[in-house]
């Protein structure tokens, strides 16, 4: 099966109207932001939402073979070539993920991811760049994937601090300002040691 939309349309046109008929039809699809879909149809094939949303609708073998050259051509190696750029300019190491689920070791028993991605980072550090596609447009990121106890202790000093605090808000308040968004896994109260009125508990929060 081709991804829907596909046939006889091109373009962003061809992934919009997929993602129209996907939601008609019952389909949950959380709709990519015109600026992720254009990052996409820039770096992207034209196909590459489709191909996602495709998967979703029809998680098998046969559909990821039978679209196997949509997958390479438009979205792995675009990917690759994404992750590569980032390293030659920030350095690290490339990662891109296989796009098979770890079917043994996951509650989720479908054969394939439903994102492509990978990450940048410095040997075998657990901080770096991270790029995802899926049907939900063009993600990227930065940051701790796990972070030791102490580093997470001096970060929450660091924040909890007046002048560190201070200045760390306000770089998140300019990056939130260009349309960025600084989250992270995080405690539902306030971790020890810490006030639950502290003025800057949602960054303590984090873990």
């Amino acid at each position: 099966a081709e991804p829907p939309g596909a046939a006889g349309k091109s373009g962003s046109q061809a992934a919009t109207l997929s993602c129209r008929e996907a939601s008609i039809s019952g389909t949950p699809v959380e709709l990519p932001s015109p600026a992720r879909r254009a990052a996409c149809t820039r770096r992207f094939g034209p196909k590459a939402i489709d191909w996602f949303i495709g998967l979703e609708q029809d998680n098998s073998k046969p559909y990821f073979e039978a679209n196997r050259q949509i997958f390479e051509e438009q979205i792995r190696e675009p990917m690759e070539a994404l992750l590569m750029e980032a390293s030659t300019r920030f350095g690290g190491n490339v990662k891109l993920f296989r796009p098979y689920r770890d079917i043994p070791f996951s509650k989720d028993k479908s054969p394939y991811k439903t994102a492509t991605y990978g990450v940048v980072h410095e040997g075998s550090a657990d901080y770096g760049l991270f790029a995802g596609i899926s049907s939900a447009g063009l993600h990227a990121g930065a940051g701790f994937y796990q972070i030791s106890t102490d580093e997470l202790d001096r970060f929450r000093a660091a924040i909890a601090g007046d002048a560190t605090g201070n200045a760390f808000e306000i770089i998140v308040r300019k990056a939130e300002e260009n349309g960025l968004t600084v989250d992270g896994d995080a405690l539902k109260t306030a971790p020890r040691g810490y006030s639950q009125d502290h003025p800057r508990i949602r960054f303590l929060r984090l873990k």
